[in-house]
């Protein structure tokens, strides 16, 4: 049963095995392994793929055609990220009202929380966008996240058929923040 215990991952994930555990301390554990494999991973990016990283874009830069035809116009130094797995959700009712809840309190970013999901937030906006942009060309009412008159508080003209449906979902997602 310690055969996990030098890299710091309990049984219950190691033998694939909870069932001497309650659904709490297997939360726990997990939320435990989670953060442990967090300061592991960065510990990996700050020692290890930073600086191979560094050293690929100083040498690519100089190969004429391994980057760009214009390799001079480059920067010597770029900003880069590393997106690791994301972690599965024990609760993900709870963790989708807990990212609503910080992103509109400003105690996180949309990077920050698809960064936890293994994403690129960029890359999701940008699919996002296609995605808002094909439902009206094909006349597919817009979900309340992707409509602007729930979000702005008005509009009243053609929201009046969607606005017991939007009340609705947000009804919906209110009574979810309370019982969490």
């Amino acid at each position: 049963k310690e055969m996990g215990r030098p890299l710091g991952v309990p049984y219950s994930i190691v033998g694939m095995d909870g069932s001497e555990h309650n659904y709490n301390s297997l939360r726990y554990e997990r939320e435990l392994y989670n953060a442990t494999l967090a300061v592991e991973r960065e510990s990996c990016r700050h020692a290890v793929l930073d600086p191979i990283f560094r050293a690929w874009y100083r040498l690519a830069r100089i190969i004429p055609g391994c980057l760009t035809a214009n390799a001079g116009e480059l920067p010597e130094e770029i900003t880069f990220a590393w997106y690791w797995p994301g972690f599965a959700a024990i609760d993900p009712v709870k963790d989708a009202v807990a990212d609503t809840e910080r992103l509109e309190n400003c105690t996180t970013t949309l990077q920050e929380i698809y960064a936890s999901y293994g994403q690129d937030w960029l890359v999701a906006m940008k699919q996002r966008a296609r995605e808002i942009k094909a439902m009206n060309e094909l006349g597919v009412p817009l979900p309340a996240w992707a409509n602007p008159a729930v979000w702005s508080g008005g509009a009243a003209d053609s929201a009046t058929d969607k606005s017991s449906d939007q009340s609705e979902s947000m009804a919906r997602i209110l009574a979810l923040r309370e019982e969490a």
